[in-house]
């Protein structure tokens, strides 16, 4: 079993001690995380605890693994990935983006110095 470490990775860890209804979201990157805090929770709760070994044969057996989110992509940054875009409307599109990004920050900074009120929203 391969472990792969990403930001973006996140899994939602369920004490199924506490209630049913307790769900913690952690940040883990991999399996190692993963069983680092199972190892802590058994601890704590006075619980035997299984070898990393075993806890890894168990997820697999389960078919338990972390998933990773993928960002979002735009039609044209999608469509560019397949090869449906023409190199220079990519990289046009990559520089509007960038421009685009550097205004919000400069609009984030003037926001925190109290210049200028910003709203941000995902659309």
């Amino acid at each position: 079993m391969e472990e792969e470490a990403s930001d973006d990775e996140s899994v939602v860890w369920k004490n199924a001690d506490v209630s049913d209804n307790v769900v913690t979201i952690q940040e883990l990157h991999n399996r190692r995380q993963l069983y680092n805090l199972y190892v802590e929770f058994a601890s704590s709760s006075s619980k035997p605890v299984a070898s990393r070994k075993l806890f890894c044969d168990i997820l697999a057996e389960e078919n338990i693994g972390l998933f990773q989110h993928k960002k979002d992509a735009c039609d044209l940054c999608c469509a560019y990935e397949v090869g449906n875009v023409l190199e220079e409307d990519y990289q046009r599109h990559i520089e509007l983006k960038n421009m685009a990004r550097e205004e919000k920050s400069k609009d984030k900074l003037a926001a925190k110095n109290g210049n200028i009120h910003t709203v941000t929203a995902d659309l």
